[in-house]
Order: structure tokens, then C-alpha cells, then sequence
């Protein structure tokens, strides 16, 4: 293997990074006071929630979820649905 196999792999993370960090950087811009939800069982979410309410409870269907797809310990996509927190996994 020469240093151009390892290329679109490179090429292909750097997108990922960069759509990761966009992603961050709008929910950090919309969320001025509020709820950010992780995933308690993993150190890599699959589900990620966010309410601007901040005295939000789990069952209000005004959440943002964003669903985390892996391939090994890297995001390969990102699906967001609108919902409960408790229901998250019902929305996908």
C-alpha cells in the first residue's frame, strides 16, 4: 500500500470531522439555555438529545434527537428527528 491508498480514508474522516463540527457549532447556536441528553451506557452516544426548554422533562415530544450511525468507533452518519427523549429509538 502506498501513501495515495490511505487517501480517501484520510479524506473521508476530514468530512466527517467537519460535518461533526457543524453540527456541534448550530446545536451550540440554538441552544442559548437549555437541555443537552447523552446516552448513559456508552462513551460514544447513539442518541443525542437537545431541548431549548430547559425545565423540559424526557416525555415532551419537543426534543431534537440525533441519532450516531458507527462504522468501528467512527460516525458515518447522523440522522436527526424531532420527538420525546423517551421514545428516541421509535423515531428512526
Amino acid at each position: 500500500m502506498g501513501i495515495s491508498d490511505f487517501r480517501p480514508q484520510r479524506e473521508k474522516d476530514k468530512f466527517i470531522e467537519t460535518i461533526a463540527g457543524e453540527t456541534a457549532i448550530r446545536i451550540s447556536s440554538e441552544l442559548t439555555m437549555g437541555i443537552v441528553k447523552f446516552d448513559a451506557d456508552d462513551s460514544a452516544p447513539d442518541y443525542i438529545g437537545i431541548n431549548t426548554d430547559k425545565d423540559a422533562t424526557d416525555a415532551v415530544t419537543t426534543w431534537k434527537v440525533l441519532k450516531f450511525t458507527y462504522s468501528g468507533s467512527a460516525v458515518t452518519q447522523i440522522e436527526i428527528a424531532y420527538g420525546s427523549w423517551t421514545g428516541r429509538a421509535a423515531l428512526f
